[in-house]
Protein backbone atom coordinates (compact mmCIF):
# COMPACT_ATOMS: atom_id res chain seq x y z
CA UNK A 1 0.00 0.00 0.00
CA UNK A 2 3.04 2.56 0.53
CA UNK A 3 3.75 1.70 -3.15
CA UNK A 4 -0.01 3.46 -3.52
CA UNK A 5 1.25 6.31 -1.32
CA UNK A 6 4.14 7.03 -3.02
CA UNK A 7 2.23 7.31 -6.37
CA UNK A 8 -0.45 9.33 -4.86
CA UNK A 9 2.22 11.54 -3.85
CA UNK A 10 3.26 12.07 -7.71
CA UNK A 11 0.28 13.34 -8.87
CA UNK A 12 -0.81 15.17 -5.74
CA UNK A 13 2.30 16.71 -3.59
CA UNK A 14 0.31 17.09 -0.57
CA UNK A 15 -0.87 13.41 -0.58
CA UNK A 16 0.87 11.55 2.39
CA UNK A 17 0.44 8.92 4.89
CA UNK A 18 -1.04 10.63 7.88
CA UNK A 19 -1.27 8.20 10.25
CA UNK A 20 0.27 4.29 11.05
CA UNK A 21 -1.57 2.05 9.23
CA UNK A 22 -3.92 -0.22 11.31
CA UNK A 23 -3.91 -3.80 10.51
CA UNK A 24 -6.18 -6.82 11.59
CA UNK A 25 -6.63 -10.39 11.01
CA UNK A 26 -9.83 -11.22 8.99
CA UNK A 27 -11.54 -14.27 8.22
CA UNK A 28 -13.82 -14.39 5.30
CA UNK A 29 -17.29 -16.42 5.30
CA UNK A 30 -15.53 -19.25 3.12
CA UNK A 31 -12.88 -19.25 5.88
CA UNK A 32 -9.84 -18.22 3.69
CA UNK A 33 -7.59 -15.93 5.78
CA UNK A 34 -6.56 -12.48 4.69
CA UNK A 35 -6.00 -9.09 6.59
CA UNK A 36 -8.01 -5.76 7.01
CA UNK A 37 -5.78 -2.91 6.83
CA UNK A 38 -7.11 0.72 7.52
CA UNK A 39 -4.94 3.74 6.00
CA UNK A 40 -5.23 7.73 6.36
CA UNK A 41 -3.77 9.05 3.22
CA UNK A 42 -3.78 13.25 3.10
CA UNK A 43 -5.34 12.96 -0.69
CA UNK A 44 -8.64 14.22 -1.90
CA UNK A 45 -11.17 10.42 -1.85
CA UNK A 46 -11.76 11.00 -5.23
CA UNK A 47 -7.73 10.68 -6.18
CA UNK A 48 -7.35 8.27 -3.73
CA UNK A 49 -9.93 5.68 -5.50
CA UNK A 50 -9.16 6.84 -9.11
CA UNK A 51 -5.65 5.29 -8.56
CA UNK A 52 -7.06 2.43 -7.04
CA UNK A 53 -8.87 1.73 -10.05
CA UNK A 54 -6.04 2.50 -12.68
CA UNK A 55 -4.71 -1.04 -13.14
CA UNK A 56 -3.04 -0.16 -16.45
CA UNK A 57 -0.46 1.98 -14.04
CA UNK A 58 -0.49 -1.28 -11.24
CA UNK A 59 3.60 -2.55 -12.77
CA UNK A 60 4.03 1.42 -11.53
CA UNK A 61 2.70 0.86 -8.39
CA UNK A 62 3.40 -2.88 -7.43
CA UNK A 63 6.98 -3.87 -8.17
CA UNK A 64 6.31 -7.66 -8.16
CA UNK A 65 3.81 -7.53 -10.66
CA UNK A 66 5.91 -9.47 -13.72
CA UNK A 67 3.10 -9.04 -16.53
CA UNK A 68 -0.32 -7.54 -16.37
CA UNK A 69 -3.05 -7.68 -19.14
CA UNK A 70 -6.26 -6.65 -19.63
CA UNK A 71 -8.58 -9.04 -21.23
CA UNK A 72 -12.20 -7.11 -21.03
CA UNK A 73 -13.44 -3.45 -19.89
CA UNK A 74 -16.77 -2.64 -19.32
CA UNK A 75 -18.05 0.53 -17.65
CA UNK A 76 -17.57 0.20 -13.82
CA UNK A 77 -15.78 -3.52 -14.40
CA UNK A 78 -12.27 -4.49 -15.75
CA UNK A 79 -11.26 -7.98 -16.35
CA UNK A 80 -7.06 -8.27 -15.99
CA UNK A 81 -4.70 -11.38 -15.58
CA UNK A 82 -1.62 -10.68 -13.70
CA UNK A 83 1.50 -12.69 -13.42
CA UNK A 84 3.82 -12.31 -10.10
CA UNK A 85 6.36 -13.22 -8.41
CA UNK A 86 5.37 -14.31 -5.12
CA UNK A 87 9.21 -15.53 -3.73
CA UNK A 88 8.28 -18.98 -4.01
CA UNK A 89 6.68 -19.35 -6.74
CA UNK A 90 5.52 -17.27 -10.29
CA UNK A 91 1.66 -17.34 -10.35
CA UNK A 92 -0.55 -15.89 -12.47
CA UNK A 93 -4.51 -15.36 -11.95
CA UNK A 94 -6.95 -13.18 -13.26
CA UNK A 95 -9.15 -10.87 -11.49
CA UNK A 96 -12.49 -9.18 -11.95
CA UNK A 97 -12.38 -5.59 -10.60
CA UNK A 98 -15.48 -4.18 -10.11
CA UNK A 99 -15.82 0.02 -9.56
CA UNK A 100 -18.78 1.66 -7.56
CA UNK A 101 -18.32 5.64 -7.29
CA UNK A 102 -21.03 6.13 -5.50
CA UNK A 103 -19.80 3.85 -2.30
CA UNK A 104 -16.24 4.79 -3.41
CA UNK A 105 -15.45 1.36 -3.43
CA UNK A 106 -13.15 -1.06 -5.31
CA UNK A 107 -14.07 -4.82 -5.20
CA UNK A 108 -12.28 -7.93 -7.21
CA UNK A 109 -12.28 -11.31 -7.06
CA UNK A 110 -10.26 -14.38 -8.71
CA UNK A 111 -11.95 -15.97 -12.10
CA UNK A 112 -9.21 -17.35 -13.39
CA UNK A 113 -5.91 -18.86 -12.45
CA UNK A 114 -3.33 -20.45 -9.82
CA UNK A 115 -4.95 -18.76 -6.83
CA UNK A 116 -8.25 -20.46 -6.09
CA UNK A 117 -9.36 -17.68 -3.21
CA UNK A 118 -8.41 -14.15 -4.21
CA UNK A 119 -10.86 -11.28 -3.28
CA UNK A 120 -11.23 -8.38 -1.60
CA UNK A 121 -11.67 -4.43 -1.48
CA UNK A 122 -10.99 -1.18 -0.94
CA UNK A 123 -13.04 1.14 0.68
CA UNK A 124 -12.17 5.04 0.37
CA UNK A 125 -13.57 7.36 2.83
CA UNK A 126 -13.38 11.06 3.82
CA UNK A 127 -12.41 11.91 7.32
CA UNK A 128 -12.23 15.03 9.30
Amino acid sequence: MLAILALLAAADPGAALTAAPSVEPLTAPDDTKGLRATFLVGAPPELVLETLWDVKRFRQIFPDIEALEVLAERPGSVDARFTVDAVLAKVSYTLRRDLDREARSVRWTAIAGDLKHVHGSWQVAPTD
